[in-house]
Order: structure tokens, then C-alpha cells, then sequence
């Protein structure tokens, strides 16, 4: 039996069919079809921990390189041109807009999804020189505590050694 009435019939979902046959027969008869159909906004919840939403892109491909979600419909990539770079099979490309795709894949059995994630170049720059700057600073902090812990240690023994000095001029008189 077929059960429609577990999702509201406007929540778009993406289904994954996988047939079942017996185990101990080479040629068995099929048994059944598992259908598992996972809601969009499940998917958008666990992309959103992937990816920076103001600053980077996502799409989830097909095994025929067909965009099924999509972060950025409008604003983003050209279909074609995420298509392309899913197609070429590096793990990093780069597209014509100077962005660049991480793409990775998923599969299992009969079915295939890949995720290509779309950062754009001045994101990656600005992040870079964002970085530069921080350790820099953490440099620069970090020397400025050496000299402050090496003045307080000189003054200490420069101290001890008056002290000596001045002990031994009293002993002298």
C-alpha cells in the first residue's frame, strides 16, 4: 500500500528508490521497491552548516548533473555552468566568473548525488586577509608580552645585584 498522506502534498521532497531482491537467489524475483523521500528543508538544514550562506553557494546534483537544490537560483552560477564543472570530476575547479566549485560526491548502490559548493574569490581573499591580519596582531601582541616578562626579569636581577652591590659596601666599611 501506498501512503500519501505522510507529507503534505506541497512540501517538495527528494526521493531515493532502491529495489529489493532475496539474498540467497543469484536471479531472484523482485521483492520490493523502498521508497525514502527526504524533504527539501531537510536537506537545506544540513547544507546550512556546510556553507556560508552570505558568502558562499550550494547546489545538489543528480547522477545526470541535473541541479534538484539550489541555494541561489537567481543571484548564483548558471545551471550550465555548474553543470560543467560537475562534469569536468575535479575535486576543485574554477569557473569563468574567478569563483571557485568544491565539488564532492555521494553515492551508493543505484543512486548518486553530488554537492558542489561555489565560493567566490574576493570571499576567499577577504577571509585570507582577514587571517593575515589576526596573526599578525597575535605576533605582535605575543612579542610585546616576551618584552614586557623579559624587562620585569632584568629589572629583578639588576635589583638583586644593587642590593649585592650595596651589601658588599657595607661589609667593605
Amino acid at each position: 500500500k501506498i501512503y500519501n498522506d505522510l507529507l503534505p502534498t506541497t512540501t517538495p521532497v527528494v526521493s531515493f528508490t532502491r529495489s529489493i531482491y532475496p539474498i540467497h537467489e543469484e536471479n531472484g524475483t523482485l521483492l520490493a521497491n523502498l521508497t525514502v523521500d527526504v524533504t527539501v528543508d531537510a536537506f537545506q538544514n544540513v547544507f546550512s552548516l556546510l556553507y556560508d550562506e552570505s558568502e558562499e553557494d550550494f547546489y545538489l546534483l543528480d547522477e545526470n548533473n541535473q541541479i534538484i537544490l539550489s541555494s541561489q537560483i537567481e543571484n548564483g552560477l548558471s545551471p550550465d555552468q555548474v553543470q560543467l564543472a560537475a562534469t569536468k570530476g575535479q575535486q576543485v575547479t574554477e569557473a569563468e566568473s574567478g569563483s571557485l566549485l568544491f565539488q564532492e560526491e555521494i553515492s551508493s548502490g543505484d543512486f548518486s548525488l553530488r554537492i558542489v559548493k561555489v565560493a567566490y574569490l574576493s570571499n576567499i581573499f577577504r577571509m585570507a586577509l582577514q587571517s593575515f591580519w589576526v596573526s599578525l596582531l597575535s605576533l605582535l601582541l605575543s612579542w610585546f608580552l616576551v618584552l614586557v616578562i623579559v624587562l620585569i626579569i632584568f629589572e629583578k636581577l639588576i635589583r638583586r645585584i644593587e642590593d649585592l652591590n650595596s651589601y658588599t659596601g657595607d661589609i667593605k666599611s
